[in-house]
């Protein structure tokens, strides 16, 4: 291994790993930030690229190229335990919202300021945003290794030829009903879950799991959850606007989760890479859980606000970079829905 690298794992005499340690020296840190390693060609891209693979125990899958809403990004794309990572670069960034830099069209104005009266709400358009955004803040954001999809909690794979799923008859019957059917999943809640990909059917046992368990757990294995800043940055990427893309949703050019068109084959527009090459942000039913003191995510509010009948643009508030965290109360229930949280493993490069 590089000399340049102090790396340490630690396993089980059965080969599973508990714990790791990561320490790059020897490297100008100041490369890994946004604004200096714009600078470099692909072949110093690809030179640090390597080393990280072999301090940070990945396989590196080569230098892509992310371009998305203006914003571009070549990075590495590496894989580790069936997962794909890609570096993020460091960035000094402003965060929150108190102004429009684009502002609503007629459409999204209308949108929420119906709801808005419906509610009985006194403010303006703007002061109801200024309420549920992040106050304006400048932080400093260090590089990261960051797994490019949501990760889902509670939910155990296991091997669908096992005897407690081909045993069960029952089950057994409402799959090849499912199957026939053309649905891609099936759920028992909070039991268990099939879902059709590739290569035929995958199967998942519920497995209850607390915030704290989930936080051991990822740290057991070298990684950790993006902070509120880290989750800000890895959306957004230091836009002004209210989402990556701009201040409004267009429903007419944009395919979004749960405003479906019969036969609208489109991917969803929210959940394509983006410049960094992650898909985040896109569906408010789905919370990303964060690093806090307690249970909290951004992302996401459960699809609260679109059952609440709050219309579209109010639903889809929580999935912009600058929407305030949310946090679960009282501090005692921090138990994990698998159903609605989802997770995302980094690494900070120190």
């Amino acid at each position: 291994m590089n000399s340049r690298y102090d790396n340490s794992l630690t396993k089980y005499a059965d080969g599973m790993a508990i714990s790791y340690t990561y320490k790059m020296t020897g490297l100008d840190h100041t490369i890994l930030n946004r604004s200096k390693y714009g600078l470099l060609s692909d072949s110093e891209k690809e030179e640090i690229m390597c080393n990280l693979a072999e301090n940070y125990f990945m396989s590196y899958k080569g230098l892509r190229s992310y371009d998305r809403w203006g914003r571009q990004t070549t990075t590495g794309l590496f894989e580790r335990e069936g997962k794909e990572f890609v570096f993020v670069p460091g960035d000094k960034i402003t965060i929150g919202w108190d102004a429009f830099a684009e502002g609503f069209d007629s459409f999204n104005y209308k949108d929420v300021q119906s709801i808005l009266s419906e509610c009985e709400y006194e403010g303006s358009v703007e002061s109801y945003l200024r309420e549920v955004m992040m106050p304006v803040k400048e932080v400093q954001v260090a590089p990261m290794l960051v797994c490019r999809n949501l990760q889902m909690v509670c939910w155990e794979p296991i091997p669908i030829d096992s005897p407690e799923i081909q045993g069960n008859k029952n089950l057994m019957s409402e799959l090849s009903e499912c199957e026939a059917s053309g649905c891609d999943e099936y759920t028992v809640h909070k039991q268990i879950k099939f879902v059709r990909g590739n290569d035929g059917w995958s199967v998942f046992l519920y497995r209850p799991m607390s915030y704290p368990d989930l936080k051991e757990q990822l740290a057991r294995q070298g990684f950790s959850l993006p902070t509120a800043n880290e989750w800000a940055y890895l959306c957004g990427g230091g836009c002004r606007t209210i989402f990556p893309f701009g201040d409004n949703l267009d429903l007419d050019t944009m395919h979004l989760c749960y405003i479906d068109e019969p036969g609208d084959k489109r991917p969803y527009y929210m959940k394509e890479p983006n410049f960094f090459g992650l898909s985040i942000g896109y569906d408010p039913y789905m919370d990303e859980l964060i690093d806090a003191k307690q249970k909290s995510n951004c992302g996401g509010d459960g699809g609260c606000n679109f059952c609440g009948g709050m219309g579209i643009v109010i639903p889809f508030l929580p999935c912009s970079p600058h929407y305030k965290p949310i946090t679960i109360y009282p501090e005692d229930n921090e138990e994990l829905d698998g159903d609605y949280d989802f997770y995302r493993p980094i690494i900070r490069i120190k």
